[in-house]
C-alpha cells in the first residue's frame, strides 16, 4: 500500500468516526427526548389528578354537614401544597434534562469540530501527495 491508500484509509477512517459521532449523538439526544417526553406527560398526568382529587374534595365538603371552614381550607391548603411540590419537582427534573441536553450539544460540537479537523488534515495531505506526484 503506498502512501496516498494510507491517507485515503485513514480519511475513510475519520469519516466513519465523524458518522459514529453522530450516530451516537442522535443515539443519547433521542434518549433525552424520551425522557422529555415521559416528563411532561407524568407532570400533565399529576396535575390532572391532583385537580380532579381537588374537585371530589370540593364536592364531598359541601355534602358534609358538620366541615368547618377551616376544615376546607385546611384541606385547600394541603392540595395547594401537593401542586406546589409536584411543580417544584417537575421544574427541578426539567432543569436537570435541560442542563444534560446542554451537556450532550456541547461534548458533539467538540468531539464534531475536533473530527472535522482531522478530516480536513487528511484532505489537505492528499491534496498535496497528488499535486507533488503531478509535479513529477
Amino acid at each position: 500500500m503506498d502512501k496516498r491508500d494510507k491517507i485515503r484509509a485513514k480519511l475513510v477512517e475519520a469519516q466513519e468516526e465523524l458518522d459514529k459521532i453522530d450516530d451516537d449523538y442522535l443515539k443519547l439526544k433521542n434518549e433525552l427526548d424520551t425522557k422529555w417526553s415521559f416528563l411532561n406527560d407524568f407532570y400533565r398526568g399529576v396535575d390532572k389528578m391532583i385537580d380532579e382529587k381537588h374537585s371530589i374534595v370540593l364536592s364531598a365538603y359541601s355534602k358534609l354537614p358538620d366541615a368547618t371552614e377551616d376544615m376546607l381550607s385546611s384541606t385547600l391548603e394541603t392540595i395547594h401544597r401537593y401542586k406546589t411540590v409536584n411543580l417544584e419537582e417537575f421544574m427541578s427534573r426539567k432543569r436537570e434534562l435541560e442542563r444534560k441536553y446542554d451537556i450532550l450539544e456541547n461534548c458533539y460540537k467538540k468531539e464534531y469540530q475536533k473530527q472535522e479537523e482531522i478530516i480536513e488534515k487528511y484532505s489537505c495531505e492528499l491534496k498535496a501527495y497528488q499535486s507533488d506526484e503531478k509535479e513529477e
